[in-house]
């Protein structure tokens, strides 16, 4: 009989440095920020990125933002003894790896998306670069 009825969920070290393989396309927008490092995002960095965008584009178009926040960041409360667990959890992060396009953008020019895009990597913690989508179909 296990003792644990629950297994702590651990950091995805081995997950952040890997390369994305299905967020590699656009998907549902024209125009969308790719990833050049593995990283997460906290649910801070991605609202501010969204707010960035739509005041830029003076809220034309449609935003898509594809990241989904499942790693949960666990912090202790101040002045507690060591040990009984990792304590109450204090946030959750997204996990965005290498190669993925994790904000899409739809319904604007493409002077106004790269313009928005550049205004809101600023805020972001890793190398991004614009991506478009290619209308050829092979």
């Amino acid at each position: 009989m296990d003792i644990f009825k629950y297994k702590r969920k651990h950091k995805k070290y081995k997950q952040i440095k890997a390369t994305s393989l299905y967020l590699t396309t656009i998907q549902f927008g024209v125009y969308g920020i790719k990833s050049l490092e593995s990283t997460t995002l906290t649910e801070k960095q991605v609202e501010t990125v969204r707010r960035i965008l739509a005041r830029v584009t003076k809220r034309q178009g449609r935003i898509f933002i594809r990241t989904f926040f499942n790693q949960a960041i666990t912090k202790k409360p101040l002045l507690s003894r060591m040990g009984k667990g990792g304590g109450a959890i204090k946030r959750w992060d997204a996990i965005v790896k290498k190669g993925s396009i994790f904000i899409e953008i739809t319904g604007v020019k493409k002077e106004l998306a790269i313009k928005a895009f550049k205004s809101a990597e600023w805020k972001l913690p890793m190398k991004t670069i614009f991506f478009e989508r290619s209308l050829s179909k092979n």
